[in-house]
């Protein structure tokens, strides 16, 4: 039976930008879907902290520089890969607005969207 080699075989593989997110990136798919396509990333955050029953300020904030991170992170990979992106920035890269691009709406178009309950 052939050893692998745990370090070796997880240098070999390429990240996975949506799997790196994972929940994050699906809540901020969800929020945005459910609002239009468009948000300021701190509604984003406002509606995340909600859905995970966050209340504090401190909280809240935490969750929205999570959510950033994934953001940036996923914008970052998504330049490598060949499939388009799912999201961007449409007022530039300084911009605090994230939005869904054309083959995100059209992923999630045809989604049902379940009520979200606040815990």
């Amino acid at each position: 039976m052939p050893v692998v080699q745990l370090a070796t075989y997880r240098r070999g593989r390429a990240p996975a930008p949506l799997k790196a997110g994972g929940p994050l990136l699906a809540d901020i798919l969800d929020a945005l879907h459910r609002n239009g396509g468009a948000l300021h990333r701190s509604e984003v955050a406002r509606q995340v902290a909600e859905w995970r029953g966050l209340r504090t300020r401190p909280d809240v904030l935490a969750l929205e520089e999570e959510l950033d991170r994934a953001f940036k992170d996923y914008l970052g990979a998504a330049e490598t890969r060949s499939q388009p992106p799912l999201l961007f920035q449409p007022f530039g890269p300084r911009s605090y607005r994230w939005a869904l691009t054309e083959a995100g709406r059209a992923l999630l178009s045809d989604r049902h969207l379940p009520h979200r309950r606040t815990r």
